[in-house]
């Protein structure tokens, strides 16, 4: 995957009882161009969802994007919650 940079992930739960889910702000290269995209993470497989930030009518494939975006959301989990990364890698089989 030719991330350039993640530029932010952060938890959300979906109301007072739903599911949580992770946002991630990041760059991806293809062919030379740069796009800013906008991926939901939600735990389980098939549960990734990416659209352009700069057109958000215009998605992309998520599992393309699946298996990286949760290894980089395992990461960040492990290190904001000081958690095993393990563990963290667990939550989003």
């Amino acid at each position: 995957m030719d991330f350039a940079s993640i530029t932010a992930i952060q938890s959300h739960r979906n109301g007072i009882s739903g599911r949580h889910f992770y946002s991630v702000f990041f760059d991806y290269i293809m062919e030379g161009q740069t796009h800013k995209l906008i991926a939901v993470v939600i735990p389980g497989r098939g549960n990734c969802f990416v659209v352009s930030k700069d057109d958000p009518m215009f998605c992309w494939r998520g599992d393309h994007f699946e298996h990286d975006l949760k290894e980089a959301v395992a990461l960040w989990v492990s290190e904001k919650f000081k958690v095993p990364i393990e563990q963290a890698r667990k939550e989003l089989p």
